[in-house]
C-alpha cells in the first residue's frame, strides 16, 4: 500500500509543476522627456525543477549556454530573495530571476561634466559633418548637432559625464560593496564616447512633427564606462539613444525640453587591472544587474545654445544631466537566460 500511495504522490507531484505561471512586466519611462516608447516585457516562464525522487520521470534536462556564468551568492542577493528561494528550489539560476533597480545621476556644467554636442569642421578628430537643418525654430540655431558624447571627450579638464547620486532603488550588493570600499555614489562616474546621426536621414535617423513641435533623433555608437574614481570598472558598447527634442515656443531659443532614453546593455567587467576594490563593485554591479542589462534615461538636459564652445575645429554646446538614471530591464536579454 505504502508503494501506491508513494507513486500517486510522485505523479500529483508532476501535475502541479506542470502548470507553472509566467509574469509580464511593462517599463516605463521616469519622466515625460523619457522615451515615449512603452517596452512591453516578454513573459518569463520557468520550468519547475523536479526533486530526486522524480527525476527518473523527469525529461532529460536542457545544459546552459556554455557561457552562462555560474550563480554566486551577490547574483542572489541582487535580486528579490523570495524570488531567489523560489528559483532555486526549482534549479532556476539566480543570474536570470527577475529583478528591479534604478541609479540615479546627475552631470552639471557647473561641476566640470554634462554632455557635449558639436558638428566638426575640416581638421578636427572626427570627419567633418554638420547636423541636418532645423527650419522651424526661427532665429534659433539654424542646425542640428551631429555629435554627442560625454563632456570629458572634448575638454581635457572633465573627468567624466556624470556621477552617481545616493537613494538608488535595488542594487543591494553593489551598495554593499561601496560601503565596504569605503566609497560612495559620488565616487562613481560615467561616461560614454562619441555617438552620431549616422547618415542623418529624415524619417530613419530623425524626424520632426509640426504638430506637437518635437523632434526625434536617433545617435548611435561609442562606448559607456562606469569608473570607481579613475578606475574603470564595467563597460559596453554604448546602446542606441533616441533623443527628443521639444522646441515648446518655436520663436524661443531657450525653453526647449531635452531627454531622451537608450536600449538595454549587458556590461563587462572592466576592473581587471585595478584595485581590489575595483574589482569588489565591479563584480557586485554586475550581479545586481544579471542577465537583463540596464538603459540610460536622460529626464532632462539643458537647452542646446546656453553653453556653446568651439575648440579644436568643433563648434558645439555643453548640455547640464540635470536628472537621470540607469534602470535595470525587466527582460532578461543575456543569451544564458533563453
Amino acid at each position: 500500500m505504502s508503494d501506491v500511495i508513494k507513486s500517486i504522490a510522485i505523479l500529483l507531484a508532476a501535475a502541479v509543476a506542470a502548470c507553472g505561471g509566467s509574469d509580464n512586466k511593462t517599463d516605463t519611462a521616469t519622466d515625460t522627456a523619457a522615451d515615449p516608447v512603452v517596452e512591453e516585457a516578454a513573459d518569463l516562464a520557468h520550468d519547475p525543477g523536479l526533486d530526486r525522487a522524480e527525476e527518473a520521470a523527469a525529461e532529460p534536462e536542457v545544459e546552459p549556454a556554455p557561457d552562462a556564468p555560474d550563480a554566486t551568492a551577490d547574483e542572489a542577493a541582487a535580486a528579490d530573495p523570495d524570488a531567489v528561494d523560489a528559483a532555486e528550489e526549482e534549479g532556476v539560476d539566480p543570474y536570470c530571476v527577475p529583478r528591479s533597480g534604478s541609479l540615479s545621476f546627475v552631470g552639471l556644467d557647473s561641476g566640470g561634466e554634462g554632455c557635449a554636442a558639436w558638428n566638426a569642421a575640416a581638421g578636427a578628430p572626427e570627419p567633418q559633418k554638420t547636423g541636418h537643418a532645423v527650419t522651424w525654430s526661427t532665429g534659433c540655431l539654424g542646425y542640428s548637432y551631429y555629435y554627442i558624447a560625454s563632456r570629458d571627450y572634448v575638454d581635457t579638464g572633465a573627468a567624466a559625464g556624470m556621477h552617481l547620486t545616493g537613494a538608488p532603488s535595488g542594487f543591494p550588493a553593489f551598495q554593499a560593496a561601496l560601503t565596504t570600499a569605503g566609497k560612495t555614489f559620488g565616487d562613481v562616474k560615467v561616461r560614454f564616447t562619441v555617438m552620431d546621426l549616422g547618415g542623418d536621414v529624415e524619417g530613419t535617423d530623425w524626424s520632426y512633427d509640426a504638430g506637437t513641435h518635437v523632434e526625434t533623433r536617433r545617435y548611435t555608437g561609442g562606448t559607456i564606462t562606469f569608473l570607481l574614481g579613475a578606475e574603470p570598472i564595467a563597460s559596453g558598447a554604448t546602446p542606441d539613444l533616441t533623443a527628443l527634442l521639444d522646441y515648446n515656443t518655436l520663436t524661443d531659443c531657450f525653453d526647449d525640453g531635452i531627454g531622451g532614453s537608450t536600449a538595454y546593455v549587458l556590461l563587462a567587467d572592466a576592473s581587471s587591472s585595478g584595485s581590489a576594490s575595483a574589482k569588489a563593485v565591479a563584480a557586485a554591479l554586475l550581479a545586481d544587474i544579471g542577465g537583463f542589462g540596464v538603459r540610460l534615461v536622460f529626464d532632462s538636459l539643458q537647452p542646446i545654445g546656453a553653453a556653446e564652445f568651439t575648440s579644436n575645429n568643433r563648434t558645439g554646446a555643453y548640455m547640464d544631466a540635470q536628472s537621470g538614471a540607469f534602470q535595470i530591464g525587466t527582460t532578461p536579454i543575456s543569451p544564458a537566460c533563453d
